[in-house]
This record gives structure tokens, sequence and C-alpha cells, in this order.
């Protein structure tokens, strides 16, 4: 079953919750491993366009971790936009 979040919240709480989340999964995973097949997930990183440079702290962190990280583009027309915004909502 896939959840969603949708959060709106500060970027130092954005972190917190980021660091709780994949801790929480470390601790689950270690449990696990069984034989299993991991399943990468994907987290789309919605952000405004000033935000852009802290995000990639946050995306790094994640990569490293084994997450495919998906952010907010900034270039097309607005149709565009609004059609890959709504293909990376349907992410892990």
């Amino acid at each position: 079953m896939t959840t969603r979040e949708l959060l709106e919240t500060s970027l130092e709480e954005l972190k917190g919750l980021v660091l709780k989340k994949i801790q929480t999964g470390l601790e689950s995973h270690d449990k696990n491993l069984v034989d299993e097949v991991v399943v990468k997930k994907t987290i789309y990183l919605i952000h405004d366009q000033p935000e852009g440079e802290k995000c990639l702290i946050i995306e790094d962190f994640l990569r490293r971790n084994g997450y495919d990280v998906v952010t907010t583009s900034f270039e097309g027309n607005p149709d565009e936009l609004r059609a890959t915004h709504a293909e990376n909502l349907k992410c892990d």
C-alpha cells in the first residue's frame, strides 16, 4: 500500500520530519532483512524557487540514503508545469 503525505511546513521542520522518517524506516528495514527485494522510494521535494539552494542539502541527504528525489520544476509554460507537478504527485 502506498501512502502519501502533503506537508506545508518550514524547511527546518521538514528536515526534522525527514530525519525521523528515515530513522524509523531504517529501524524497520533492519528488522525485516530476510530475503526481501528493496523497492526504492521516491520523494517529491516541493519548494519555492528561492529555497532551491537550501533544499539541495535535503535532496543530497535523501539520495545518499537510497531515495529517488524529484524536485519542483520552474522551467516551462504554466500548462507544462501543472502537468509535471500532477505527475510528480504520483510518487511514493
